[in-house]
């Protein structure tokens, strides 16, 4: 009785699930949003640090924050594209 329980639970879990294109397609615009806001972000830290007084008027710690501050959104929007493509094939499957 134990090994069919084991069996049965083990079954359910290996059926492909149902996904909810409604929810994939908010899912996408969510992302999207993200992904605009993050592009908008990485680009003014970028157009800050390649401003020609950026390294003279700032010190070493705020040149140092600014650069991993943009080192964290390029990562966090690397991540986020992931998602956006992966929702989208989930998206196409469904």
């Amino acid at each position: 009785p134990a090994k069919e329980k084991k069996t049965q639970a083990k079954s359910k879990t290996d059926a492909p699930r149902k996904v909810n294109p409604v929810k994939l397609k908010s899912q996408a615009r969510d992302l999207e949003a993200t992904i605009d806001k993050l592009t908008t972000k990485k680009e003014r830290l970028e157009k800050d640090m390649a401003a020609p007084d950026f390294y003279s008027k700032n010190g070493g710690e705020t040149i140092a924050a600014i650069t991993t501050k943009l080192a964290d959104v390029v990562e966090t929007l690397a991540r986020t594209e992931e998602q956006w493509l992966e929702v989208l094939a989930a998206l196409d499957e469904a």
